[in-house]
This record gives C-alpha cells, structure tokens and sequence, in this order.
C-alpha cells in the first residue's frame, strides 16, 4: 500500500531511498518504513509499536492467536470462509445472508450490534500499565512486567475519555 504518493517530498525521499520517512501535520502524523525484501513484521512486533490502548482492531493478521470476526463481503465469495477452519473466529460479519455454523452473524452495518457484542465478548476491559488488554488482565496473574502500579490513574483517565487509543 502507499501512502504517500505523488509529487510530495516524503515520496520523493523514499523512492531516492529513505528506510524510513514520517509524514506529519498538525492534525496527524505517520511513520512509513521500508522493508526492502525483508518479512512483513510479525503480528506481535507490530503490537509493540502501538501505545496502550482497551482496544485494537485489526486487518490482516488472519492466522494470527486472537479472537477475529470475519468479514464477508458479495464481492469476495469466490474466497473460502475462514470460519471453516479457524476455531478463533467469534462471529461473522457480511453484506449477506450468509451461515455462520454456530456463530453470530451481523450485517456488516450493524455497527451498534457488533459494538456491543466485542464488549461482551471481552468483557470488562481492565489494564496494567504496559501490559495485556482483556478480561481480568492484571487480576489473574498474567505477567506484564508491572506490580499494576497506576491501574487507577489508567482508570481516570478512561472516565475523563483521555485514555489514549489508537484504531
């Protein structure tokens, strides 16, 4: 994919060859490197460039440990559904009547449905500081590297909306 396209500078500084190029305005700002024949960085690798967040939604990744609902699009039904094959597939999201073999299915416009069954699905979100998002995270003895230290500022934050998150 590309983002930086064109006649802009950034563009012009990767094609000249740049490992890595980062765009930024005032309002938004993206890092774009290079691989240069080496393998697409792996799902958790990828994680650890993320800031924390309660959420992260993700494209791609299909074989990757998480739970996923599967996207099925009229324009893709030559592709095999995933569903048949992934026990980690939680639900099926399509633009048509479509099984989901025991699974919930949604329209893929209903987004206060899927909303609210991602939120049953995972539960109460709890966080330790740089640790893992997810039901009782923190709580369970998963270790994250933290003591849970500043689990309540993490709190506040989320109930002023200033918990940061990125889509």
């Amino acid at each position: 994919f590309r983002i930086d396209e064109g006649h802009a500078d950034s563009a012009r500084h990767r094609r000249a060859g740049a490992g890595e190029v980062a765009i930024v305005s005032a309002r938004r700002w993206a890092l774009i490197g290079e691989l240069k024949g080496a393998d697409e960085p792996d799902f958790e690798e990828v994680l650890g460039w993320l800031s924390p967040c309660d959420l992260i939604i993700v494209e791609g990744y299909k074989s990757a440990a998480i739970p996923k609902i599967e996207a099925r699009r009229k324009a893709g039904r030559t592709q095999k559904a995933l569903a048949e094959e992934d026990a980690r597939i939680i639900a099926i999201a399509a633009d048509f009547e479509t099984d989901g073999a025991g699974r919930p299915v949604f329209h893929l416009d209903d987004i206060e449905g899927l909303a609210d069954f991602i939120a049953q699905a995972i539960g109460p979100l709890a966080r330790s500081r740089g640790g893992r998002v997810g039901p009782g995270a923190g709580e369970t003895g998963e270790t994250d590297g933290t003591d849970g230290a500043g689990d309540g500022e993490r709190e506040r934050e989320r109930e002023k909306g200033d918990a940061p998150c990125h889509p």
